[in-house]
């Protein structure tokens, strides 16, 4: 099987643009504040979630292993890899580990992409839709040099520390092999 190739650097930025020109924004987020789909968890659990909660989510999660998984429905190696991420997640649904799934799909696209693609998939883990997609904030957020590229894998040590970070599909027995010496 040939592996598959990062949807490329510059992906989330392109995704960024792409959601400033449908929110027709200016660049002042992809949704106003006061709009009620930002306050409520979207369909199948889905969350609308901003660059900076990513960080309060790192922190919510000190003591356990974090799995942060920058993904789109449109990245077909991201699409490839979510099997594999959930039996990651069913292995280690015992252990201290936190894994969560972020997805750069413009917002707008929760209830007909991103909900139903979660339901399709049955992911199990949370999944959260990004407010607006900045590659610059959610690096400075995330605390790791984030290219732009999708998918893109990030594993977090107990004390919350970047252990390794993968551009491109990730495999499940990469991340275990990661993950188990954290544990």
């Amino acid at each position: 099987m040939t592996p598959m190739r990062p949807c490329g650097p510059g992906m989330l930025a392109a995704a960024c643009a792409v959601m400033l020109a449908v929110a027709g924004c200016g660049g002042q987020g992809a949704l106003p504040e006061n709009n009620p789909a930002m306050a409520k968890p979207g369909l199948e659990g889905v969350q609308v979630i901003a660059a900076e909660e990513l960080k309060s989510l790192l922190e919510r999660n000190r003591g356990r292993v974090t799995v942060i998984n920058l993904w789109a429905t449109w990245c077909p190696p991201c699409v490839a890899e979510m099997p594999e991420l959930q039996q990651f997640h069913d292995r280690n649904a015992d252990r201290d580990v936190f894994l969560a799934a972020v997805s750069a799909d413009a917002v707008e696209t929760l209830e007909t992409a991103v909900s139903p693609f979660v339901k399709k998939q049955s992911l199990s883990f949370p999944v959260y839709i990004l407010k607006e997609v900045d590659p610059d904030e959610l690096g400075r957020m995330l605390g790791a040099e984030i290219s732009g590229a999708l998918p893109t894998t990030l594993v977090y040590s107990r004390d919350g520390k970047l252990a390794k970070i993968w551009e491109g599909q990730i495999h499940l027995s990469d991340l275990e092999n990661v993950v188990s010496p954290l544990l």
